[in-house]
């Protein structure tokens, strides 16, 4: 739509170049427009980079936390696999409910102008509402698991018992003498044995893997959105500059 204003506004008027009289006369382009085209090369730098923070929350965080609770975890190398997968389904599972939790939110709001419009307005309460929302979907969650579980437990235990002999222990047993494990597990077992600041150092780093690729992913995204505005307002006085010169009056393009 802004495209073709910008050509309406070169090209109205004009006949041909065949003389001075019939040269085509540029028109004078609203604030919008103007807004419109300083706002667009910033904003498509600001949309690529958003894609890429996302992409490293919504991957990063995740493989981060789960290779790091796996490090952190004592003993061999079922139960640091163990450890890294139940991380890893927890993420996957807070991921999965603030991915529907939002697709409820933008469909209800797509519906409800009001709500829309508060979302808009009030940003950092409606954040909140959203957290508070999903951190009681989790708790409902975790604890249907943890019913479900328990009642799996007491109406079906030859089937439970018959998992844990034909499948759960003959895999541990696998992975516990399996190349990784005798080569690297076991020399990192003895290692933290005989250097146990370094097993400190590693229940750190796995508590901070999470909170610094937030950090640094929330504070990219906001360096980014700061450029944009900032490139947006250069491109938006220049423009503006040049648009002054311009004839107005009755050249003035008018919004629909």
């Amino acid at each position: 739509m802004y495209i073709s204003k910008i050509n309406s506004a070169i090209n109205s008027n004009s006949q041909s170049f065949g003389s001075e009289q019939e040269r085509p006369k540029l028109k004078r382009l609203s604030d919008d427009d103007i807004y419109t085209i300083a706002s667009y090369g910033p904003k498509q730098r600001f949309s690529k980079v958003a894609k890429n923070v996302t992409g490293t929350v919504l991957i990063g965080i995740p493989l981060a936390a789960g290779i790091f609770s796996g490090l952190a975890k004592r003993g061999n190398l079922s139960t640091r696999l163990s450890a890294s997968a139940k991380e890893l389904g927890n993420w996957a599972l807070i991921i999965a409910s603030g991915t529907v939790l939002m697709g409820i939110k933008r469909f209800i709001n797509n519906r409800i102008e009001k709500l829309d419009n508060f979302d808009r307005k009030h940003g950092i309460v409606s954040f909140g509402i959203d957290f508070a929302a999903l951190y009681g979907i989790l708790a409902l969650m975790k604890k249907a698991g943890s019913n479900l579980k328990s009642s799996i437990t007491k109406h079906m235990p030859s089937q439970i018992n018959w998992l844990k002999t034909t499948v759960k222990e003959p895999m541990k047993k696998r992975l516990n003498s399996s190349f990784v494990s005798e080569y690297a597990v076991k020399p990192l077992e003895n290692f933290m044995t005989k250097h146990p600041h370094y097993e400190k150092t590693t229940g750190i780093m796995a508590a901070l893997a999470v909170p610094v690729i937030g950090i640094a992913s929330i504070t990219r995204l906001l360096s980014e959105a700061k450029s944009a505005a900032r490139n947006t307002d250069y491109n938006y006085n220049r423009l503006q500059s040049i648009n002054q010169l311009l004839p107005a009056n009755e050249n003035v393009i008018e919004e629909n």
